[in-house]
């Protein structure tokens, strides 16, 4: 039985939410706090996807703004930089390169990274929002076995 409290399962979806964190954080906490790999992983999950279409929607409006403020546009080129490192894989491969660019469990490669490199790429929302998708439950489901053990999952 699972010792996780509803307070702590909305930290853990908070935690998810974060940039760098995402679920690679988000999973180990909550397994320290008691949750089960199955639940650990449908709350970090859910938290890791929730500003995904909000991000991708106004990156651009953002954009757009930063180019108005010295400090924020070189806050902005600084993180757009940073994540364009990853951009030779993307441009191979496309969405699939986003799929694998977000399931490899490092730093900076989560579904935020992978909302910017879309962006900055120009692939098409309807392309890199399941792909991000499917790599956000590739890594997932890494960290949880990672965390775990496959015997979590079953």
């Amino acid at each position: 039985m699972d010792r996780f409290t509803f307070q702590e399962a909305v930290t853990v979806f908070f935690t998810a939410c974060l940039p760098y964190l995402e679920l690679r954080g988000a999973i180990p906490l909550a397994i320290s706090m008691g949750a089960s790999g199955r639940l650990a992983l449908a709350v970090s999950l859910a938290g890791n996807l929730f500003p995904v279409i909000p991000l991708m929607l106004f990156l651009p409006v953002v954009a757009r703004w930063a180019d108005r403020f010295a400090w924020v546009n070189r806050v902005f080129r600084w993180v757009l930089a940073k994540v364009g490192k990853k951009r030779e894989v993307i441009d191979r491969y496309g969405p699939l390169g986003l799929v694998v660019f977000v399931a490899v469990p490092l730093p900076m490669t989560g579904a935020w990274s992978a909302a910017v490199l879309a962006y900055l790429l120009r692939i098409k929302k309807r392309k890199a929002l399941p792909a991000i998708v499917v790599g956000v439950l590739a890594a997932g489901l890494i960290v949880t076995i990672l965390s775990k053990g496959v015997k979590a999952l079953l």
